[in-house]
């Protein structure tokens, strides 16, 4: 808006005036140089006490004069290097808004030197952390296996154990077995641990039940469904004979209520079967009777016969006693006189 109403050519002009370094850039610019050339004269060189075991300095620029500020003279002057049909405000603004932007520019540069070092300190610093937490972690499994190592020889020591030989573990050599790698063991903790799978073991039983009994349920509902099928069948099978049946007149009149007169038939035959074997089996009953009274008095008579038989049997026992005891009596007698006893008849 400030050059509008300044011809193309002469903006133009303005422009390439504008775009041309300022003496503080072309101050940078040589500052930069030296710089540069300084860094490659330094990368280039020994480092100073390197050969000697010394450390080396990591921060070379440190102590070094900082550059100072270039002063701003601009080389441009009123009107003797303005174009034709520019005023002096507008060249004088022109001016201001170059020395504006070598001022950015500088500024900026600035803060990047100051970015880059800063971050460059900060890569050092990184570095030096890495570097002191691996010796820390360095330190720490050192002092870590030491302390193992003097635990181990704190606690293992050598101690006399009577065993019985069911309770060791441990491969048995021919000669001589080596038990450093044996750990002796609480039987408490064996136990423990035998309870434990025993507890897994029966939890696994009980699961192998559920599938028993799921599997169960599954072969009884296909053998319900198989039965069930085979039923359908047998009904379509009755279903098709009944259709398929031939009716006799015996059908048909046992369909239309025969079947009611031929039972009562069947009914009356049936009760004068009845009444005939009652009567046959009062008669039976009656010729049972009559046998039984006669075996009865038969069974009397033979009851006496025997009593008398007892009473003859007594008679006669008694008898033989007297008899031998006679015959005791004349025993001493018969062998007093050398002679055998008579014999009695």
């Amino acid at each position: 808006r400030e050059f509008s109403n300044v011809s193309a050519d002469v903006l133009r002009q303005l422009q390439a005036m504008f775009r041309q370094p300022t003496v503080r850039e072309e101050a940078e610019r040589q500052t930069d140089l030296r710089k540069s050339r300084t860094s490659t004269v330094r990368g280039d060189a020994a480092t100073p006490g390197a050969p000697f075991g010394l450390p080396e300095e990591k921060y070379l620029d440190i102590g070094l004069k900082e550059d100072v500020e270039p002063t701003e003279e601009d080389a441009f002057r009123y009107p003797e290097d303005a174009p034709e049909g520019v005023d002096e405000v507008q060249f004088r603004r022109m001016l201001e808004l170059r020395r504006e932007k070598a001022q950015a520019q500088y500024e900026v540069k600035k803060s990047q030197e100051t970015l880059d070092e800063m971050t460059t300190h900060l890569a050092h610093l990184e570095a030096e952390t890495a570097e002191c937490k691996a010796q820390r972690d360095r330190v720490r499994k050192e002092l870590e296996e030491h302390c193992a190592v003097m635990d181990k020889e704190v606690h293992d020591i050598e101690l006399m154990f009577q065993l019985k030989q069911g309770q060791v573990e441990v491969p048995q050599h021919a000669v001589v077995t080596d038990y450093s790698d044996a750990v002796v063991l609480d039987t408490e903790v064996v136990a423990s641990r035998n309870r434990r799978i025993q507890e897994i073991g029966k939890e696994k039983v009980n699961v192998l039940h559920m599938i028993k009994d799921f599997r169960k349920k599954l072969s009884l509902m296909d053998w319900e469904q198989k039965m069930l099928a085979l039923k359908m069948e047998d009904l379509e099978e009755r279903t098709k004979d009944v259709h398929m049946l031939r009716v006799t007149k015996d059908l048909q009149a046992t369909l239309k209520g025969g079947e009611e007169g031929k039972n009562k038939h069947e009914s009356d035959m049936l009760e004068r079967k009845i009444e005939h074997l009652k009567t046959t089996t009062k008669q039976k009953e009656g010729q049972l009777q009559r046998q039984y009274n006669i075996v009865k008095q038969q069974r009397k008579v033979k009851e006496v016969e025997n009593a008398m038989l007892e009473r003859k049997l007594r008679e006669l026992q008694q008898n033989v006693v007297q008899r031998e005891h006679i015959r005791r009596l004349r025993a001493p007698q018969a062998g007093g006189g050398g002679g055998p006893p008579p014999e009695e008849g």
